[in-house]
């Protein structure tokens, strides 16, 4: 790790050895304050693992005269290094854990099991409703067709055509 920390000092150094401040490498490059900041100090936790930093750290490297590829891969290590404590952090969320406050944090899978609980419960009562609005219609007899047989005439047709 200090082998680490040298190669991100020596962007610092290159920096200062050409006389520029902070303030100054942004003004020149519109790479971020605080990208900068981290850049130096290999500490990258203000910036977050979901941000694409290639481009300012590209553009950084350049403009100082350093190589940005090496840079990049010190920050990949990193950035695989914090990935797996966050995703264990966010696995023990999911699982369900008891917090520090003393709250416990249900699984993922209960909000499921509630979610499907109510749209059950939603079409049933949606059901049992229809049951009891369409019922009474069903046994009306003003609304059922009378289809019963009329006893009519005979007709024979024994004429010849």
């Amino acid at each position: 790790m200090e082998n680490k920390n040298l190669n991100w000092n020596r962007l610092r150094i290159k920096r200062e050895e050409r006389g520029l401040t902070v303030q100054q490498v942004f003004e020149q490059t519109r790479v971020p304050v605080k990208y900068i900041l981290a850049f130096e100090e290999g500490n990258f936790e203000g910036i977050g693992l979901g941000t694409n930093i290639y481009p300012f750290l590209s553009t950084y490297c350049k403009f100082i005269g350093e190589d940005p590829n090496v840079y990049y891969d010190l920050y990949l290590e990193w950035a695989r290094e914090n990935l797996k404590k966050s995703s264990s952090e966010v696995f023990k969320d999911k699982v369900g854990s008891v917090e520090s406050e003393g709250n416990f944090k249900l699984p993922i899978w209960v909000d499921h099991l509630f979610t499907w609980g109510i749209i059950s419960v939603i079409l049933l009562l949606l059901w049992v409703i229809y049951s009891f609005v369409t019922y009474p219609l069903r046994n009306d007899l003003s609304n059922k067709v009378d289809a019963g047989t009329r006893e009519s005439s005979v007709v024979h047709f024994e004429e010849e055509y």
